[in-house]
């Protein structure tokens, strides 16, 4: 008998050890600004002291788990939940989820992810207790991706030593644009259907959820599919526990009897509300009730001619727009897939954080027909491509940098906004012979009295090179940051001269008078020799040409208003933008 219950204890133990684990129940990736608030939810499921876990994360393609964190200061918490966050979510924290509280939340740059980051709970003994996330893979384009969402670990399951994707619901996109820090009406916390909403006790009630597109997507053309997951619940025409009904706004009511995706095709460009219920073999509904719905919006597709039309476009827009004219690229670099195109009108930052654009393209390559969506990032405008760019409709072309001042950037910086610029004589402030130049740090630099930042492109060559002392040129796309402050950003060693192993003399143009007052304007060449002028609108039409200029160029016919002018002379190519009154 005393052996009997040892066995008894000893079961009675290992299921009491069992339960006092803590479970990873919720993450999210918010959308306010800086992509905040980052939120992983754990429940303590029993008594739980926290002293002996710790958390990390392992990011992007990487397979190295880094930034263990020691849970301790969340101390011992039975039955309850605790809430991981940054110190930069902060603000957006209180206010997008009001129900988590001072006293059960930690700041760790550990819980500093985005939508393709993997998180683990480990033990003393460094063992996995439970993880979201597949080990060592990039969660972009994978079904656990939140990028702008969330997602819950399903009711009853859990914790997971290893990465169970049945165990959970998704809604990556699902905070995309929303918020109260966005203007929305509802919270992240309301949005996501409340915090805290983990139980350990599985649900034998029928459920009913969709699971993509989520609501609030914005979807690239009127035909796409809808994701339903059913649970407790048979659907079936016969021999089941009833069927699905789905309706499109106010259009009849369709019967389904399987739980494959619902396909719509030809939905109209706008708003639309798609719901779905659960109902027995009569046909009636469920008591309780089971539905569910969703808000998507089915963008237009709108063709423009030229960049700065798309910079002409009032935020914040579904549409996508098509870019008709050729764009040349001036920069690219591998973070976030990013590429600057430039046209006579203006320039833009392609971004395609989720790769999109797959056809391999370099500096100089002209690109026609991008599609895309426009959003901004602290201040910066973006486009995000919807579709790939395919194969260059050019290449090779000259890529020649504006020759700009000071002055002229800080005057008008939104019309330098990722323009590919040149700034001429100008000294570092810290060429100290020694000071190198690194990763996202910025330099100063002057223009006589006239002060300008430079922020050095990502990976860029000269990374590491001692700041150069001396008067030196230095070319590169002008960015935003932070809303407010502009900086130029050398994409090579070759954009800064002194820097530079290239010998080759480019010809250097000036401009005068601009703006125009009295009907003319002469362009001058550093070489003396003659030049080719064309004149544009802002939108991209053609209003002038001129072969061979030597003289001064009359624009009597021009309405008041700022122009483009394209200077060539052989192989150099410059733009210059030019304000006639």
């Amino acid at each position: 008998m005393k052996y009997f219950y040892s066995i008894i204890i000893t079961l009675l133990m290992s299921v009491i050890a069992f339960a006092q684990q803590p479970i990873i129940t919720a993450i999210v990736d918010g959308d306010c600004s800086g992509g905040n608030p980052k939120v992983i939810e754990i429940y303590a499921s029993g008594t739980v002291d926290f002293a002996l876990y710790s958390v990390e994360n392992q990011s992007n393609a990487n397979t190295t788990w880094v930034g263990t964190t020691s849970l301790a200061p969340l101390g011992v918490v039975t039955n309850g939940f605790v809430y991981l966050t940054t110190t930069g979510s902060a603000a957006s924290l209180s206010a997008e989820f009001p129900g988590i509280t001072t006293t059960n939340q930690l700041a760790t740059n550990t819980a500093n992810n985005n939508g393709d980051d993997r998180v683990r709970l480990i033990n003393a003994a460094m063992a996995v207790v439970d993880q979201y996330g597949a080990e060592g893979v990039d969660g972009t384009g994978e079904v656990w991706e939140y990028l702008d969402g969330f997602s819950k670990r399903v009711s009853g399951t859990g914790p997971d030593a290893v990465f169970n994707p049945a165990n959970w619901t998704y809604n990556n996109n699902g905070l995309d644009t929303f918020g109260t820090c966005q203007g929305g009406a509802d919270t992240f916390q309301t949005i996501m259907g409340g915090i805290g909403t983990y139980s350990t006790t599985p649900n034998t009630s029928p459920t009913l959820s969709i699971q993509s597109p989520t609501t609030g997507s914005t979807l690239d053309s009127g035909n796409f599919n809808v994701t339903l997951s059913v649970t407790n619940f048979v659907v079936a025409a016969s021999g089941g526990n009833g069927y699905i009904t789905y309706q499109l706004d106010s259009n009849a009511a369709v019967d389904k009897f399987n739980t494959t995706p619902i396909s719509f095709t030809n939905v109209a460009p706008g708003a639309h509300t798609i719901a779905i219920s659960l109902v027995n073999n009569t046909g009636a509904a469920l008591n309780p009730a089971v539905s569910t719905s969703i808000n998507v919006i089915v963008s237009n597709n709108i063709q423009v001619q030229d960049i700065a039309a798309l910079r002409a476009v009032t935020l914040p827009s579904s549409d996508i727009y098509t870019l008709s004219n050729e764009a040349i690229i001036t920069q690219t670099q591998s973070f976030r897939n990013q590429k600057w195109i430039q046209d006579a009108s203006a320039a833009i930052v392609i971004d395609d954080p989720s790769g999109v654009v797959t056809t391999a393209s370099t500096i100089g390559d002209g690109l026609s027909g991008i599609s895309g969506r426009l959003n901004e990032f602290n201040g910066l405008l973006q486009f995000t491509p919807t579709t790939d760019t395919g194969a260059p409709s050019s290449t090779g072309n000259a890529v020649t940098p504006q020759a700009v001042t000071i002055a002229m950037l800080n005057a008008n910086p939104e019309n330098f906004e990722s323009e590919f610029v040149e700034i001429q004589n100008a000294v570092f402030s810290n060429a100290d012979g020694t000071t190198a130049f690194a990763n996202n740090v910025e330099q100063a630099f002057t223009v006589v009295t006239a002060a300008y930042n430079m922020r050095p492109a990502s990976g860029a060559s000269y990374i590491a090179t001692v700041i150069p002392a001396g008067v030196t040129s230095i070319a590169g796309v002008i960015l935003q940051r932070n809303n407010t402050e502009y900086t130029i950003s050398p994409r090579n060693s070759g954009d800064i001269s002194t820097l530079s192993t290239d010998t080759t003399t480019k010809a250097v143009f000036s401009i005068y008078p601009n703006p125009v007052k009295n009907g003319g304007f002469n362009v001058v060449s550093s070489s003396g020799e003659q030049v080719d002028i064309t004149l544009y609108s802002v939108l991209g039409q053609e209003v002038g040409s001129f072969i061979n200029v030597t003289s001064t160029i009359n624009v009597n016919s021009l309405n008041a208003g700022l122009y483009i002018v394209k200077i060539a002379q052989g192989s150099s190519i410059e733009t210059r933008k030019l304000i006639v009154e």
